[in-house]
């Protein structure tokens, strides 16, 4: 079998949690649909896009790590409008607990993967 981004976890981990973003944002109210609703599912989506794309174009390393970095600024976002949602009482705090546990090991396991192209690199 030939290796794709899909064979990376960071990617399979990604793709799961922007599933589960989408799943939650369906939830909010009518009210939030154009709001932060579209602003969480578009941040989570960009998490494994990116990822998708810079493997795509890992012969050039730095646009692979420039997509990473696109990556784990998207995952970063993405937890910021967990913390709006959770302080604006839209999900409870175990949800948010929850998802912003996972967005912090994927980002670390962003990071990490990034450090392992640059090592790669030298």
């Amino acid at each position: 079998m030939s290796q794709t981004f899909k064979n990376l976890r960071v990617y399979q981990i990604a793709i799961d949690l922007s599933a589960e973003i989408y799943k939650l944002a369906l939830k909010l109210p009518a009210s939030e649909k154009y709001r932060i609703a579209d602003q969480i599912i578009r941040s989570s989506r960009s998490v494994p896009a990116n990822i998708a794309e810079g493997y795509s174009r890992k012969k050039y390393k730095a646009d692979f790590l420039r997509y990473l970095t696109i990556a784990h600024g998207s995952s970063e976002e993405t937890k910021v409008h967990l913390e709006v949602l959770n302080n604006s009482r839209l999900i409870s705090f175990e949800i948010y607990s929850d998802l912003l546990r996972r967005y912090k090991n994927l980002s670390v396991r962003i990071i990490n993967y990034k450090k392992k192209i640059q090592e790669d690199m030298n």
